[in-house]
């Protein structure tokens, strides 16, 4: 009797402890599953994503420095391609296509050769393909001809097939310069979002005034620009924004920024 005993109570135990293994085998491979972002957020990723956020100073283009809240529709359709194109011009340099002076001329991207230097052309699927990565699938991308800064043209050809870049070396100078940084990140939602902290400041060399947003609307009347400026000796009179970044589909996508 004690013997059957002995048998019934190692059989329930062996039980007990199939089960356990499979209930811990189950539950850490969904925890795995469910946070399948957390081992790829680092340093190096974090500065690939704020090298989504441009700087623009030349354009007059509306970017995620606003001065007040941005998201995906606040955006101008110019702001958004210059964030595409320099992700392809940083990370896909070899979707960067040689073109000619001949080309332009035959796709009517010109119409005469004065001034022009061309650059390169770059297949509208690399630009959908990108698009996707920053901003996800369900934004709509709009391609129009674009200017990336005061010399550097996009056109597209008649088909929608390429954007064909140029500089026109007949174009005036650019006076504007922008001091940016990042100054530290955050990560939250159990590492599915990741927040961004920078300054901006755009200041006009002719009047040296200094804006905290992309279109010069809103004066910072702290800081005046000189040839010589050291920001870092203004940053308490600098404004900060944040930047968040949302992981969908295998990829963090800009969603929103604002100033804090």
């Amino acid at each position: 009797m004690n013997k059957r005993k002995v048998v019934m109570y190692l059989l329930v135990f062996i039980l007990v402890v199939v089960i356990c293994l499979g209930f811990v085998k189950f539950f850490g491979f969904e925890s795995n599953k469910n946070n399948d972002s957390s081992s790829e957020i680092n340093e190096e990723l974090v500065l690939k994503l704020y090298s989504y956020l441009i700087d623009v100073n030349a354009s007059k283009v509306t970017s995620m420095y606003n001065g007040n809240y941005a998201s995906y529709n606040s955006l101008s359709y110019d702001s958004i391609l210059i964030m595409v194109y320099e992700y392809i011009k940083t990370y896909d340099e070899f979707e960067l296509e040689i073109t000619t002076i001949d080309e332009l001329l035959n796709n009517n991207i010109i119409n005469n050769q004065n001034g022009i230097t061309p650059l390169y052309k770059i297949k509208i699927t690399e630009f959908e393909k990108v698009f996707k990565i920053i901003f996800g699938k369900n934004e709509k991308l709009n391609l129009i001809d674009f200017t990336y800064n005061i010399n550097t043209f996009f056109k597209l050809d008649a088909n929608k097939m390429y954007y064909y870049v140029y500089t026109n070396n007949e174009s005036k100078d650019n006076n504007e310069v922008v001091f940016k940084e990042m100054l530290r990140y955050a990560v939250t939602d159990n590492n599915q979002t990741v927040k961004i902290y920078d300054y901006y400041l755009k200041c006009d060399i002719n009047s040296l005034n200094c804006y905290n947003d992309d279109k010069l609307s809103k004066l910072n009347n702290k800081i005046k620009y000189n040839s010589s400026i050291n920001i870092d000796s203004y940053k308490n009179s600098l404004i900060t924004y944040e930047h968040t970044f949302i992981y969908e589909d295998g990829n963090f996508h800009w969603k929103s920024s604002q100033v804090i």
